[in-house]
């Protein structure tokens, strides 16, 4: 009989794990009749906004932020005080640099900025120290900084869209052996 409810309590939470959801995320519309405190992912992706709304700052409980498909060219120094997002995503906005702001968000985990136009990384990147994965994938990046080959934690990594020489290649590769790198071949003519 004992061995029956362990079994049968086994598949009860086998059940409910598998069918675990993905999270809500709310849109720009719907913050007016939100309570703050209960809205943690929001997306504001193909808003065509060029800075961050105002409303936002309200909702500090955030843990899944989607800024993506817009017109950022900036990420001003307040956006710390989402303190505890996990997930950021800043792919396809018109950013040149990385943010300082985003190197205070100490519980980040997924760092999303594919397609902008980053051309360097800030040596603050090293306080990610949650970072598990980083995808820069279609930047400019010619300078990786210090504080990216400091995130030793990290799992995945997206570097494809930038020609690297075979030195900076094989330097990036050698830094992180236990992650999934996804970066494009090197090229000789960088060298």
């Amino acid at each position: 009989m004992k061995v029956l409810l362990v079994l049968y309590f086994g598949l009860i939470n086998f059940w409910c794990f598998s069918q675990k959801k993905a999270p809500r995320y709310y849109r720009l519309f719907e913050l007016s009749q939100a309570n703050p405190d209960t809205v943690f992912y929001l997306s504001l992706s193909k808003q065509r906004l060029d800075s961050i709304p105002p409303d936002i700052y309200r909702f500090t409980e955030l843990k899944g932020l989607d800024l993506s498909k817009n017109k950022l060219i900036d990420i001003p120094l307040d956006f710390q005080i989402f303190s505890k997002l996990k997930v950021l995503n800043i792919s396809h906005n018109k950013l040149q640099f990385l943010p300082i702001s985003i190197t205070k968000l100490l519980f980040l985990e997924e760092l999303l900025a594919a397609s902008n136009r980053i051309n360097s990384l800030p040596d603050q990147l090293e306080n990610l120290e949650n970072l598990k994965k980083l995808d820069l994938y279609n930047n400019e990046i010619s300078t990786f900084g210090v504080g990216f080959y400091k995130l030793s934690q990290l799992k995945e990594i997206d570097i494809r869209g930038t020609m690297y020489g075979t030195k900076l290649h094989k330097e990036i590769l050698t830094k992180f052996p236990q992650s999934k790198i996804a970066i494009d071949p090197p090229c000789k003519c960088m060298d």
